[in-house]
Formats: structure tokens, C-alpha cells, sequence
């Protein structure tokens, strides 16, 4: 700039300043220019890195934050609800370079840098949600779920039911209906016939011409 007398002039005591020490905070100054250069939006300056020489020096946002302005020392915020944030980012809300919306079968709170698969018991049907869903009653949910599944005959499914065979009716009871979600769905083993084993379907086992069964629930 003019009226500098060295390669790396301390700050001029005049003002408007003719020359200076490059500013921090999200700039860089690069040999021979006559005015400090922002940070590109996307990036920012945190306060330890000292002063800049060029566009390189500038820091990728966090992944999870955006940085809206560039020449700035600390992001501007956390991503957006049902979006994630790449480093980079210089929006809430990125395209497909920097990040997205959240897909199906995951959730991305504020902040996140990834999406997050639903946990088994949740689900997501739609994109851009910030949380995933409970699974409901009568249906089970295995993990990174879009759609809730029917509970089997044989089992029945309470709300948040993580896998279909979470919870079978007891030995002594069957039950032939899907979508139950209840224990009290499971009756007891039909007179005549016998229930040996979890989760079944059917009665159809009968007694043996040596022994009978009358509404008897083994337990």
C-alpha cells in the first residue's frame, strides 16, 4: 500500500490506515496486494491460527456448522434441523456438494454432520426430520426402518417392539392373529390339543390317546 516502507509494514497510525498488518478474523493477504482478502464464504479464521497468506490458510467449516460469511473466527451456527452439514458448508440447509436433507430411515438433529439410521424400535417415513418416529403399537421396527412392520402371528408387538420375535406368547398359548400388541392376545391351547413351545401360531398339535388336556396353560 502506499507510503510503506517495508515488505511487512506494522499498522499506520494515520487514518484512513495506508498499510498494516493483515487482520485477522477470517482474511489473508497474500504478497503484494494492497488490501486484505476475505475468507470465502464456507470457511472461517478461528483466533489461534494468527494472520493469513492465503486463500489456503482459511479453515474448512466444522462439519455439522455452516460458515455464512467466510471472514468470520468462529461458524456462524449449527446446521438446520433434518439436514447435515459437510465441512465447508455455507448454509443451514446445504445442496448436495456440502451436505443434504435427511433421507428416509434416518434423523439429523441440529448439528448433525451425518445422518443418523433410526435405532431399532423408531422409523422414519419421510426426509428432513430432525427425529425419528416411535414404532407403533402392533407392528415392530428392526432399524434404519422407513416403513413399520406387521407383528407375526405367534407374538405381539408393544409400542417401540425393536424385532418381530421380541416377544413371543408363552408356551401354553398361541395366538393365530398378526398385528396384536398385547400378551393378552396369547389364549390359552385349545381342550384336546397342546401349545409346547414359544410363539406359536396354531393348536393344532393333538394330545396323545394317553393323556388330555382340558384349557390347560403350561407355564
Amino acid at each position: 500500500m502506499r507510503g510503506a516502507e517495508v515488505s511487512t509494514p506494522p499498522d499506520d497510525s494515520r487514518t484512513p490506515e495506508w498499510f498494516g498488518e493483515c487482520p485477522e478474523g477470517g482474511f489473508y493477504c497474500e504478497r503484494g496486494v494492497s488490501q486484505p482478502t476475505p475468507c470465502p464464504p464456507g470457511t472461517f479464521a478461528p483466533g489461534n491460527v494468527g494472520r493469513l497468506e492465503s486463500k489456503d490458510d482459511c479453515t474448512q467449516c466444522t462439519a455439522g456448522s455452516y460458515c455464512e460469511l467466510g471472514h468470520q473466527d468462529a461458524v456462524t451456527g449449527p446446521c438446520d434441523a433434518g439436514y447435515f452439514c459437510l465441512e465447508g458448508s455455507h448454509t443451514a440447509r446445504p445442496n448436495a456438494s456440502y451436505g443434504g436433507v435427511c433421507p428416509p430411515g434416518f434423523q439429523c438433529p441440529a448439528g448433525s454432520s451425518w445422518p443418523e439410521p433410526c435405532e431399532p424400535g423408531t422409523y422414519n417415513n419421510a426426509s428432513g426430520q430432525g427425529s425419528c418416529q416411535d414404532c407403533p403399537r402392533g407392528f415392530y421396527c428392526s432399524g434404519n426402518s422407513t416403513t413399520p412392520l406387521q407383528c407375526p402371528a405367534g407374538f405381539y408387538c408393544p409400542q417401540n417392539t425393536r424385532y418381530a420375535t421380541d416377544n413371543p406368547c408363552d408356551a401354553g398359548t398361541f395366538n393365530n392373529l398378526t398385528g396384536m400388541s398385547a400378551v393378552s392376545a396369547c389364549v390359552a391351547c385349545t381342550a384336546g390339543f397342546y401349545c409346547d413351545r414359544q410363539g406359536q401360531s396354531t393348536d393344532k398339535n393333538l394330545c396323545n390317546n394317553l393323556s388330555y388336556q382340558v384349557n390347560y396353560v403350561h407355564r
